[in-house]
Protein backbone atom coordinates (compact mmCIF):
# COMPACT_ATOMS: atom_id res chain seq x y z
CA UNK A 1 0.00 0.00 0.00
CA UNK A 2 1.31 3.41 -0.92
CA UNK A 3 2.21 5.57 2.09
CA UNK A 4 -0.22 8.19 0.74
CA UNK A 5 -3.10 5.74 0.32
CA UNK A 6 -3.60 5.01 4.04
CA UNK A 7 -4.50 8.59 5.04
CA UNK A 8 -6.72 8.95 1.94
CA UNK A 9 -8.63 5.78 2.83
CA UNK A 10 -8.96 6.94 6.44
CA UNK A 11 -10.47 10.26 5.31
CA UNK A 12 -12.74 8.49 2.84
CA UNK A 13 -14.04 6.09 5.47
CA UNK A 14 -14.58 8.89 7.99
CA UNK A 15 -16.39 11.06 5.42
CA UNK A 16 -18.66 8.26 4.19
CA UNK A 17 -19.49 7.26 7.76
CA UNK A 18 -20.36 10.87 8.58
CA UNK A 19 -22.53 11.17 5.45
CA UNK A 20 -24.32 7.91 6.13
CA UNK A 21 -24.96 8.78 9.77
CA UNK A 22 -26.16 12.30 8.89
CA UNK A 23 -28.60 11.00 6.30
CA UNK A 24 -29.89 8.22 8.56
CA UNK A 25 -30.55 10.68 11.40
CA UNK A 26 -32.63 12.85 9.06
CA UNK A 27 -34.56 9.94 7.59
CA UNK A 28 -36.60 7.45 9.59
CA UNK A 29 -37.68 4.34 7.71
CA UNK A 30 -38.76 2.49 10.81
CA UNK A 31 -35.94 -0.07 10.76
CA UNK A 32 -32.69 0.17 12.66
CA UNK A 33 -29.24 0.40 11.14
CA UNK A 34 -28.63 -3.26 12.02
CA UNK A 35 -31.77 -4.24 10.11
CA UNK A 36 -30.59 -2.43 6.98
CA UNK A 37 -27.03 -3.71 7.44
CA UNK A 38 -28.44 -7.26 7.56
CA UNK A 39 -30.44 -6.72 4.38
CA UNK A 40 -27.34 -5.34 2.69
CA UNK A 41 -25.25 -8.32 3.72
CA UNK A 42 -27.87 -10.73 2.40
CA UNK A 43 -28.14 -8.78 -0.85
CA UNK A 44 -24.37 -8.73 -1.37
CA UNK A 45 -23.32 -12.15 -0.09
CA UNK A 46 -26.46 -14.26 -0.62
CA UNK A 47 -28.34 -16.52 1.77
CA UNK A 48 -26.57 -17.76 4.90
CA UNK A 49 -27.17 -19.32 8.28
CA UNK A 50 -27.97 -17.10 11.26
CA UNK A 51 -24.56 -17.74 12.85
CA UNK A 52 -22.76 -16.66 9.69
CA UNK A 53 -25.02 -13.63 9.38
CA UNK A 54 -24.32 -12.68 13.01
CA UNK A 55 -20.59 -12.95 12.32
CA UNK A 56 -20.85 -10.77 9.21
CA UNK A 57 -22.98 -8.25 11.11
CA UNK A 58 -20.67 -8.37 14.13
CA UNK A 59 -23.47 -9.00 16.62
CA UNK A 60 -24.34 -11.94 18.86
CA UNK A 61 -26.31 -14.87 17.51
CA UNK A 62 -29.25 -14.16 19.89
CA UNK A 63 -29.19 -10.54 18.69
CA UNK A 64 -29.16 -11.69 15.08
CA UNK A 65 -32.07 -14.04 15.76
CA UNK A 66 -34.12 -11.02 16.94
CA UNK A 67 -33.14 -8.95 13.90
CA UNK A 68 -34.06 -11.80 11.54
CA UNK A 69 -37.40 -12.35 13.32
CA UNK A 70 -38.25 -8.66 12.91
CA UNK A 71 -37.28 -8.68 9.23
CA UNK A 72 -39.12 -11.95 8.66
CA UNK A 73 -42.31 -10.55 10.23
CA UNK A 74 -42.21 -7.78 7.60
CA UNK A 75 -41.46 -10.32 4.84
CA UNK A 76 -38.10 -8.66 4.08
CA UNK A 77 -36.24 -11.94 4.63
CA UNK A 78 -37.28 -15.58 4.45
CA UNK A 79 -35.97 -18.85 5.80
CA UNK A 80 -35.13 -21.48 3.20
CA UNK A 81 -33.87 -25.00 3.70
CA UNK A 82 -30.11 -25.38 3.34
CA UNK A 83 -29.53 -27.56 0.24
CA UNK A 84 -26.37 -28.96 1.84
CA UNK A 85 -27.99 -29.85 5.19
CA UNK A 86 -31.72 -30.54 5.31
CA UNK A 87 -31.73 -29.91 9.08
CA UNK A 88 -30.49 -26.33 8.71
CA UNK A 89 -32.05 -23.12 7.48
CA UNK A 90 -30.61 -20.25 5.49
CA UNK A 91 -31.79 -16.67 5.69
CA UNK A 92 -32.28 -14.94 2.34
CA UNK A 93 -33.43 -11.49 1.34
CA UNK A 94 -36.81 -11.32 -0.38
CA UNK A 95 -37.79 -9.11 -3.28
CA UNK A 96 -39.56 -6.88 -0.76
CA UNK A 97 -36.31 -6.69 1.22
CA UNK A 98 -34.37 -5.71 -1.91
CA UNK A 99 -36.97 -3.06 -2.73
CA UNK A 100 -36.87 -1.71 0.82
CA UNK A 101 -33.09 -1.49 0.73
CA UNK A 102 -33.10 0.23 -2.67
CA UNK A 103 -35.81 2.70 -1.58
CA UNK A 104 -33.85 3.55 1.56
CA UNK A 105 -30.68 4.13 -0.46
CA UNK A 106 -32.49 6.49 -2.83
CA UNK A 107 -34.16 8.29 0.06
CA UNK A 108 -30.83 8.69 1.89
CA UNK A 109 -29.31 10.17 -1.26
CA UNK A 110 -32.20 12.62 -1.63
CA UNK A 111 -31.86 13.72 2.00
CA UNK A 112 -28.20 14.56 1.34
CA UNK A 113 -28.76 16.26 -2.01
CA UNK A 114 -29.05 19.78 -0.56
CA UNK A 115 -25.71 19.33 1.23
CA UNK A 116 -24.04 19.06 -2.19
CA UNK A 117 -25.97 21.78 -4.01
CA UNK A 118 -22.97 24.13 -4.23
CA UNK A 119 -20.57 21.62 -5.80
CA UNK A 120 -19.16 22.46 -9.21
CA UNK A 121 -19.63 20.18 -12.22
CA UNK A 122 -15.98 19.17 -11.85
CA UNK A 123 -16.44 18.23 -8.20
CA UNK A 124 -19.53 16.19 -9.06
CA UNK A 125 -17.52 14.43 -11.78
CA UNK A 126 -14.79 13.61 -9.23
CA UNK A 127 -17.39 12.15 -6.85
CA UNK A 128 -18.93 10.14 -9.70
CA UNK A 129 -15.51 8.76 -10.60
CA UNK A 130 -14.76 7.91 -6.96
CA UNK A 131 -18.12 6.13 -6.65
CA UNK A 132 -17.39 4.16 -9.83
CA UNK A 133 -13.96 3.15 -8.53
CA UNK A 134 -15.36 2.04 -5.18
CA UNK A 135 -18.18 0.13 -6.84
CA UNK A 136 -15.71 -1.76 -9.03
CA UNK A 137 -13.65 -3.05 -6.09
CA UNK A 138 -14.08 -6.68 -4.99
CA UNK A 139 -16.54 -7.28 -2.18
CA UNK A 140 -14.53 -7.48 1.05
CA UNK A 141 -16.70 -10.20 2.64
CA UNK A 142 -16.23 -12.75 -0.12
CA UNK A 143 -13.29 -11.50 -2.13
CA UNK A 144 -15.50 -11.88 -5.24
CA UNK A 145 -16.05 -9.10 -7.72
CA UNK A 146 -19.53 -7.66 -8.01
Amino acid sequence: MSSELGPVLFKLLAATHRLSRSAAVRLDHGLSASHYRTLGILRDIQAMRIGQLAEQNRISQPGMTKVVAALESQELVARVQDPEDSRAWLIEITNAGRESLMRRGKDLAMVLKDDFINLTEEEIAVLAQAAQILDSLPAAETGDSK
